[in-house]
């Protein structure tokens, strides 16, 4: 189960604009953004080989307001941020975060005619705190 923080610091405050919540329940994966469930009509969120989980992106990176890309010719997909850009390569365990490489421990990938990210990775660089519960039971 992770929970996920996007935070805004202004004047040296601490507001969380964004809540996400990443939920393993009874082997299917649940995504909340803010509050609200997010639905994933022909694509379901699973964990990779590398015990990583992997969400189709378009989902939940529209709920939580960044525009999505993909060229199909490059095999890549942008994410697009109020101040972060995001470029991932199918395949590749590295990502351009505002232009620089960032190093993953597993890659996005295409299953099913639909584009998967690492949603740990990809909310890290977005400026989400990322932090593990161990209660599975919390809403």
């Amino acid at each position: 189960y992770f929970h996920i923080r996007w935070r805004l610091i202004q004047s040296a405050v601490l507001f969380y604009a964004y809540v996400l919540n990443v939920m393993n329940d009874g082997g299917k994966i649940k995504i909340n953004a803010d509050g609200s469930e997010v639905t994933f009509p022909d694509a379901q969120p699973f964990i990779d080989e590398n015990s990583r989980t992997q969400i189709p992106i378009r989902a939940v990176a529209e709920s939580i307001g960044c525009k999505v890309e993909y060229d199909a010719a490059s095999q890549t997909v942008s994410i697009d941020g109020s101040d972060e850009n995001i470029v991932l390569r199918i395949g590749d365990e590295n990502m351009d975060v505002n232009g620089e490489t960032v190093k993953m421990d597993t890659a996005a990938r295409i299953v099913d005619d639909r584009t998967y990210i690492p949603v740990r990775f990809v909310a890290e660089a977005l400026g989400f705190e990322v932090d593990y519960l161990t209660d599975t039971n919390q809403n």
